[in-house]
Parts: C-alpha cells; sequence; structure tokens
C-alpha cells in the first residue's frame, strides 16, 4: 500500500558499522517516489549503548511555500 494512503507511522532505520560522532544531521526526501505531503516527524539517534537522542532543533531548506 502506498504509505501517502493511510495514516499510519513509517519508521526507516539506518545502521551504521563504524563508530560515528556527530553535530550535525542532514537528510534528503526524495519527494518524486511518494506523492501527497512529504515531511518528517522526530528524528532519534540511538548510541550503541542503546542511548536514544533526539534531535533538539532542525530547520529546512526548502518548505511547500516556497
Amino acid at each position: 500500500m502506498d504509505p501517502s494512503e493511510t495514516d499510519e507511522l513509517i519508521t526507516s532505520e539506518f545502521p551504521v558499522d563504524d563508530p560515528v560522532s556527530a553535530k550535525q544531521l542532514k537528510v534528503y526526501l526524495d519527494i518524486t517516489r511518494v506523492s501527497g505531503w512529504n515531511e518528517i516527524g522526530p528524528i532519534q539517534m540511538v548510541g550503541e549503548d542503546g542511548k536514544k537522542h533526539w534531535v533538539s532543533g532542525s530547520s529546512d531548506s526548502s518548505r511547500f511555500a516556497d
């Protein structure tokens, strides 16, 4: 089923093999793959020790209104 046809929460995981230390994260959306309103909800990163870290701030480089 096309994700745009449901209100179901969709999650994605991107495991990383090597240790990563980051202060910023950039996410790209391929808006041609899903019709309708494309948006990202809260982003959480999980450390090697299982500790969860939520994104504390965000900005957008483009918006539907632009």
